[in-house]
């Protein structure tokens, strides 16, 4: 079966090469999404270390890149502030790559399978190069997909039945209700929400019926965190589009509420048991803490910081890790063993996965990529962030604003960060935004002298 998706490969190059780019970038984000959540991995694997549909959608944008740096070499690889950025971090993921090979002791197959995820940060020169209207027709397409997709998700508590890619469940009893929770919710889900909250991409009734399915998708998903950060990013939409005089009294308003709260909170946080052994961690006396692990890992919180500082406080120790990470070790590597965390989800040996968690994103990222990398991957987010805000007049711009701080925020709660079409999507915000600010530009009169 792998054969059909290298035949949807070389397809989305022939319509990229006939500038029907739209159609190339739906089965790029096909391969990239294991076919909008609807193919199990295991359906893909081509061969050993190419397995993914990230492999696929990887070596399709390469080919994209490649067409048009022969037909328009120009523009294919011009200069910008995001670019910049980029390049710095491609810069170090090679130097990582070369440690961890000649240092660390990978092989080069398992350092570049480790960090093939990040190569996909190429895909902005392919964006870059289509026009407006196709990157807004591209967008339209992955909504009503996406908008699909959450429905074939919220079916799902309904019926009671896997429909979309297994990812475990559990049963949540609600008073005399039970409901199943899948894990498996739809990676655009959240960017296609604030999509069609806040932008005019669709229009009508169609556009309520999608927002109550996004929302059900986000509710059914009974997922705390994600929930606190949606409705918190809701409010922050909602206060950007105020008057200043509007936004200053809503935030001493809210610093009136929030403040005693705080107070609260953080006092019983601090006598707690569980910030003791965080703060032993954090000082590297992670052997001293007397954790208990069971209410460690039911206080999730507390879990996930004891789970990144324990990673952290081992970097501590070698002045390399803490610029290059440990290296570039793929989870089932012997290399891994070497570690002995003692925090972590069971692996298929039973034993705590030592290198990746689904549970945080920084604890692989600095383990991975050390300080430095860490930094320059989050910077790519950062200048994201950044080119919204300032452009935050624009409905597009507005709503992915507020979805890269949500993502910011359950980034400590998930491995969202690292997953590609999170990076990917405000990517095409972000070039159909920079080309409507170009064409307001350009069709200001010039002032005369």
């Amino acid at each position: 079966m792998a054969i059909i998706f290298l035949v949807l490969v070389f397809l989305a190059w022939y319509f990229y090469s006939c500038r029907q780019k739209v159609y190339a970038m739906i089965i790029f984000i096909f391969l990239l999404t294991s076919g909008f959540h609807l193919i199990p991995e295991e359906a893909m694997m081509l061969m050993t270390g190419f397995s993914k549909g990230q492999d696929y959608a990887l070596v399709l944008i390469a080919g994209c890149i490649a067409i048009d740096f022969i037909f328009s070499k120009e523009k294919c690889f011009k200069r910008d502030g995001f670019t910049s950025w980029m390049f710095l971090f491609l810069v170090f993921l090679l130097a990582c790559i070369l440690y961890s090979r000649y240092v660390v002791g990978c092989s080069f197959a398992e350092a570049i399978r480790t960090c093939r995820q990040y190569l996909l940060v190429v895909a902005y020169f392919v964006f870059r190069n289509m026009s407006r209207e196709d990157l807004e027709r591209l967008l339209k397409i992955v909504f009503v997909i996406s908008a699909v997709i959450c429905g074939l998700y919220v079916l799902q508590a309904v019926l009671s039945t896997e429909i979309l890619n297994s990812m475990g469940s559990n049963v949540i009893k609600i008073g005399d209700w039970v409901i199943m929770r899948y894990y498996n919710q739809p990676h655009m889900m959240y960017f296609c929400a604030f999509l069609a909250i806040y932008s005019n991409l669709v229009r009508g009734v169609f556009r309520f019926v999608c927002i109550v399915i996004f929302v059900l998708a986000i509710l059914l998903g009974f997922n705390r965190s994600g929930l606190s950060f949606f409705i918190l990013s809701l409010v922050l939409g909602y206060v950007l589009r105020l008057s200043k005089v509007k936004q200053v009294k809503f935030a001493f308003i809210s610093i009136a509420i929030l403040i005693p709260s705080v107070v609260v909170l953080g006092h019983n946080f601090v006598k707690s048991k569980t910030y003791e052994d965080i703060r032993a961690v954090v000082q590297g006396r992670f052997a001293d803490a007397n954790i208990d692990l069971y209410l460690l890992y039911n206080s999730t919180f507390a879990y996930r910081m004891g789970h990144m500082f324990e990673r952290i406080s081992y970097i501590e120790e070698y002045p390399a890790a803490r610029i290059f990470g440990v290296g570039l070790i793929p989870e089932d590597s012997p290399l891994a063993n070497q570690f002995g965390f003692i925090l972590g989800l069971n692996n298929q040996r039973g034993e705590p996965s030592q290198l990746e968690s689904p549970d945080i994103c920084y604890s692989s990222l600095f383990l991975r990529f050390g300080y430095l990398g860490t930094a320059l991957f989050l910077s790519l987010y950062v200048y994201m962030a950044c080119f919204f805000f300032k452009r935050k007049e624009s409905h597009y711009a507005l709503s992915s604003f507020i979805y890269l701080i949500l993502s910011f925020g359950i980034s400590f709660f998930s491995s969202n960060l690292n997953i590609p079409v999170f990076f990917i999507l405000p990517m095409i915000t972000m070039c159909l935004v920079r080309k409507d600010t170009e064409n307001l530009n350009s069709n200001q009169p010039e002032m005369k002298e």
